[in-house]
């Protein structure tokens, strides 16, 4: 390991009798993007002593290839390291981090458990530099729409805001708000008092396909001002919306987690749209979540933070009631006198009947609202034809090699495909296990329920929204635009269609299997699934009286029947007590050590050590060590996997000794192609 230097620039220059000032070497230290927790030592050249600062990003020589790192360190003491290299590059000044993004950074590596190098990354665009052959935010510029007038309890937030707006000072506010209250038309006013004062605002949603609505209203209230960051933008597009964020030509940016660490010049207001979404965690290392990292930086910035949703969080809602977040409820729908009816069909009483994907009651609303040239959402969380083939005979189910879970069946290329690995094959015409010929489909998927809606109602014009749709650049963007401009009478679709939408003219939504994920072996599934089914039930009626028609076989589960009255406190009360009664979050910390490994004996092995070890490190420390056991999904991706859950608070200094552990863990067993540990910080899934 290098010597430690200091960080600031303190090269030696000395005048002596009037002479030039004699430059000694100069050497930095610089933050790399590996998962290693130290930062490296490089030489200096002379063509950039002048101009070289801590938060500049260099290009640097790392082994044989080049990496690009942030300077945390200069100084003119010689480390002692052979051989040192010099950086290869000073990349221009709109890339250099300032101390706050510096300490943020150091702050995620503290927390998450990362290096620094990983953490600094964050805060960089994929291959800095890369020139983009158009701006995301250039375009035919409309006249900016005018802001809408606001309800009584929109007034009272906004006012609170504005307020704290004015101070600039930081606090968190929880915009609690049912579904269609006008949350949206809070922040977008909001936002123009923090340009009126000069300022930048970053607005974050769960998912880019959550983004052209957003991004055209706010693009419609400030044209020409506004921004989209996201991986399905091009290299030169990120880097574009990066350079002119951090150079103040760029006042609002929207996007999803990554956009948390864009150098927003002046940032004056975060707002973290859908804050219970579990898609602002994420799920490769560093596993951040972007609205924790929202709050820390609106702290450190001294800025207002709104976390937004009609189904908070039970770890937002919980802070609320602590008082550590302020309270702000919109109770009342724009436009539209009461909330949908929600009503439940009991798809038990048709078990004999054969496979019905839509019931008779949920037929009868979608001709209904199709008679009234209305609009229809149908949801089903599952893509494919069928959730897997199975033998008549013997009832063998065809599964993937790499991965401990069934293949799922495609009409495209008629093929079965294993969704976590990638892995397909031609549908098989006889049962691989006994050679019996009749193999049948099992379970439900969107493309099974496509054939069913256009079987049933021939004359409508269906879009179906998923994975599998929406593979191209801007795919999403062009089949939410087309059902918008009412090309389509039914959008039929995944998650996708859950959420943040809205169409006006949409009165009837079907849910074709409301239980399917209530029974998931996750302390979350039961905040997932009422969460869930509150925001797709919320896409109907925004206008006209809407209905909601949830298809279940277990129609008397509790949250179901919070749903039916849309109870979401009642809901947040009584999940919030189970959590306290069985001290999981947000009552107690936890951290889960993942564990994958390249055969089932040696995950055992692994998993043996990392518990033994654990206990003997964290003796006494009040943390509670829970497992080892396997995971819900043992195998993915050819690798055996298992957890460890840790149940109470880490320090940093405990999170660094545990992550030291994991280390010489992973090492005495082998190499990263046998063995990885991981520890996820505030896990949000446990599969």
């Amino acid at each position: 390991m290098s010597a430690r230097l200091p960080l600031a620039y303190t090269a030696g220059m000395s005048q002596e009798n009037g002479s030039a000032a004699e430059t000694r070497p100069l050497y930095c230290e610089v933050a790399l993007g590996v998962p290693v927790p130290r930062t490296f030592s490089y030489r200096v050249g002379a063509q950039w002593a002048e101009t070289l600062q801590v938060g500049a990003v260099v290009r640097v020589p790392f082994g044989r290839r080049e990496r690009i790192g942030v300077v945390t360190g200069i100084g003119d003491r010689v480390p002692d390291v052979k051989g040192l290299k010099e950086i290869a590059e000073l990349l221009p000044a709109p890339y250099r981090l300032d101390p706050t993004a510096l300490e943020l950074a150091r702050w995620v590596a503290a927390y998450y458990a990362c290096s620094l190098g990983e953490a600094v990354a964050l805060l960089l665009p994929p291959r800095p530099g890369t020139r983009a052959r158009r701006r995301p935010w250039d375009g035919d510029e409309e006249p900016p729409s005018d802001p809408q007038i606001l309800l009584p309890d929109q007034e009272k937030a906004l006012a609170r805001i504005d307020a704290v707006l004015s101070e600039q000072r930081h606090v968190g506010f929880l915009l609690h708000g049912v579904t269609g209250s006008g949350k949206t038309e809070v922040y977008l006013q909001a936002i123009a008092h923090v340009l009126e004062q000069g300022r930048s605002a970053l607005v974050l949603l769960p998912e880019i396909s959550l983004t052209p609505q957003t991004l055209q209203r706010l693009q419609r209230r400030f044209p020409g001002r506004v921004a989209p960051y996201h991986s399905r933008l091009s290299q030169g597009e990120r880097c574009a919306v990066w350079e002119a964020a951090a150079e103040g030509r760029l006042p609002i940016v929207v996007g999803p987690r990554s956009a948390v660490f864009l150098p927003m010049k002046q940032l004056g207001l975060i707002v973290v749209d859908e804050e219970h979404d579990p898609s602002y965690k994420s799920d490769a290392r560093p596993r951040y979540h972007a609205r924790d990292v929202a709050l820390m930086r609106g702290r450190r910035e001294g800025i207002p933070v709104i976390l937004g949703s009609a189904t908070p969080s039970l770890e937002s809602y919980h802070n609320a009631r602590e008082g550590k977040f302020e309270l702000l409820t919109l109770p009342t729908r724009i436009g539209a006198d009461e909330l949908p009816r929600v009503e439940i069909v009991d798809l038990r009483e048709r078990v004999g009947s054969g496979l019905q994907i839509l019931s008779p009651p949920l037929e009868e609303a979608i001709e209904e609202a199709l008679g009234r040239d209305e609009q229809v959402i149908v949801f089903h969380n599952r893509r494919g034809y069928a959730r897997f083939l199975q033998c008549h005979a013997c009832g063998h189910v065809e599964t993937c090699p790499h991965c401990d879970i069934s293949l799922i069946w495609h009409l495209a290329g008629d093929q079965l495909r294993c969704h976590y690995c990638g892995f397909h094959m031609p549908r098989p015409r006889i049962c691989s296990e006994c050679g019996e010929k009749v193999l049948r489909p099992r379970g439900i998927g969107t493309q099974r329920v496509e054939l069913a809606l256009t079987s049933r109602f021939p004359q409508a014009r269906i879009l179906r929204l998923d994975h599998d749709t929406t593979t191209t650049k801007r795919s999403h963007h062009r089949l939410l635009e087309r059902f918008g401009r009412g090309e389509a009478d039914i959008l039929l679709g995944t998650q996708m269609v859950a959420k943040g939408l809205h169409f006006p003219r949409v009165t009837v939504v079907g849910v074709i299997s409301a239980d399917a994920g209530l029974h998931f072996p996750d302390l979350r599934a039961h905040e997932r699934a009422f969460q869930l089914l509150i925001q797709v039930a919320g896409r109907s009626g925004r206008v006209s009286p809407g209905r909601v028609i949830l298809q279940s076989h277990d129609p008397e589960h509790r949250v179901l029947r919070r749903v039916v009255h849309h109870d979401v406190l009642g809901f947040l009360d009584e999940e919030l007590e189970q959590r306290r009664q069985l001290r999981y979050p947000p009552f107690r910390r936890l951290s889960a050590v993942l564990a994958a490994a390249s055969s089932e004996a040696l995950l055992d092995e692994v998993l043996g050590d990392l518990a033994a070890g654990l206990r003997r490190l964290l003796r006494g420390s009040g943390v509670e060590i829970l497992g080892p056991a396997r995971a819900a999904l043992p195998r993915l991706q050819r690798r055996w996997r298992g957890q460890i859950l840790l149940k109470g608070s880490l320090s940093a200094g405990g999170k660094a000794a545990v992550t030291g552990l994991l280390e010489e863990t992973a090492h005495r067993h082998g190499s990263s192609r046998k063995v990885e540990i991981t520890l996820d910080v505030d896990p949000q899934q446990l599969l």
